[in-house]
């Protein structure tokens, strides 16, 4: 049981951390844009890639969903735990 608990605070830390990262990530594209007033094409370009990560973090939270909920049936505090993971990067 025990260790059951400290993989799935791993999971979470690590999945903590992706979102984040990514997030920051996007935000940075978003300075940018906002700040460099890059060319059409160029701003396409980074639309595009914020549309791919933000469909990414979506995937990881599925993935992570997943992992915890159906296939090792964890109890739903984790899935709370996930979507606040989620949405509070996503503000």
């Amino acid at each position: 049981m025990e260790d059951n608990i400290i993989i799935t605070s791993e999971k979470l830390t690590e999945f903590k951390a992706d979102i984040v990262y990514w997030d920051k990530y996007i935000k940075n594209i978003k300075d940018f844009i906002k700040n460099e007033e890059p060319i059409k094409t160029d701003i396409f370009k980074l639309q595009n890639e914020i549309t791919r990560v933000e469909f990414y973090k979506y995937k990881q939270k599925i993935i992570v969903e997943y992992e915890f909920l159906i296939k090792h049936k964890f109890s739903l505090s984790y899935k709370n735990q996930i979507n606040q993971i989620y949405n509070d990067t996503n503000n």
